[in-house]
C-alpha cells in the first residue's frame, strides 16, 4: 500500500457516548478485536480494486491468476509490472515484451522480429535484420510474424526460462510465434573453448535442444 495513504480509524466508536461503564469495556473490546485481528483484512480488501496498491502476497496472487510469472524480481518491479498489465493496450504489441524481459533480466535480453528468405521455403532460413545485412531487407526477404526472444544474462542458467515462456507468450497477440533461446558464454580449464558461444533453445512444448557451441 502506498506510504502516504491514510488508515481509516475508529476514532468515532472510540468517541461515541458510553451509557454506562460495561458499554465502555465492550466499546474498548471491539476496537481492539478489529485493530488486532481485522485491520490487516479491511487493509486487503480495500485495495483489491487496485492490487498494485497492496501487500506483497496480494499482488503475487493476483499476478498468478492472470497467468504471469515473475522470477528474480524486486517488489517495485512487480508492482510495476503488474499496474502496466492491468492497463495494457489489448492489441498487445512487442512493447510490453520488452518491458517484462526488462525487469526480469536487467540489460540482458535481444527480441528480433524475424525474416523469411524469399527464395527458400518458410521457416528454414530466417534471419534477424541485423544478420542480413542489407539496408532494405525486404530486397531479398519478407517479415514474419516469427519472434525470437535472446536471453544473455549471467545469472541465468535456464531454469526460470520454461517458468516464464508461457507468460511471454500471453502478452504478445496470438498471431506471433515465439522462440526463447539463452545465450551462454563457456570456457574450459585450457582455455580451448575462450569466448565460445552455445545457444540452448526452448520449444513451446518445452523441449530443448542441447547446447551446441560455435
Amino acid at each position: 500500500m502506498s506510504a502516504d495513504s491514510r488508515i481509516p480509524s475508529l476514532a468515532p466508536l472510540q468517541h461515541s457516548h458510553d451509557a454506562n461503564a460495561l458499554e465502555a469495556e465492550l466499546k474498548q473490546l471491539v476496537v481492539f478485536l478489529f485493530e488486532t485481528h481485522l485491520r490487516d483484512a479491511e487493509r486487503e480488501l480495500n485495495v483489491y480494486g487496485v492490487p498494485h496498491l497492496g501487500s506483497l502476497s496480494l499482488i503475487e496472487r493476483h499476478v498468478k491468476r492472470e497467468g504471469m510469472a515473475l522470477i528474480r524480481t524486486e517488489e517495485p518491479a512487480m508492482r510495476y509490472l503488474y499496474k502496466a498489465w492491468r492497463a495494457r493496450n489489448p492489441k498487445r504489441g512487442l512493447h510490453f515484451l520488452r518491458m517484462y524481459l526488462q525487469l526480469l533480466w536487467p540489460n540482458g535480453w535481444i527480441v528480433e522480429q524475424l525474416w523469411q528468405d524469399k527464395s527458400k521455403p518458410y521457416p528454414t532460413a530466417l534471419s534477424s535484420a541485423s544478420s542480413i545485412g542489407r539496408v532494405d531487407p525486404s530486397a531479398t526477404h519478407y517479415l514474419t510474424s516469427r519472434i525470437r526472444v535472446s536471453i544473455d544474462d549471467e545469472g541465468e542458467m535456464g531454469m526460470s526460462i520454461p517458468m516464464v515462456a508461457p507468460a511471454l507468450r500471453a502478452v504478445i497477440a496470438a498471431k506471433y510465434v515465439l522462440q526463447l533461446s539463452l545465450l551462454k558464454r563457456f570456457e574450459n580449464e585450457i582455455g580451448q573453448f575462450n569466448g565460445a558461444m552455445a545457444q540452448q533453445f526452448y520449444r513451446a512444448e518445452g523441449e530443448a535442444v542441447l547446447p551446441s557451441s560455435h
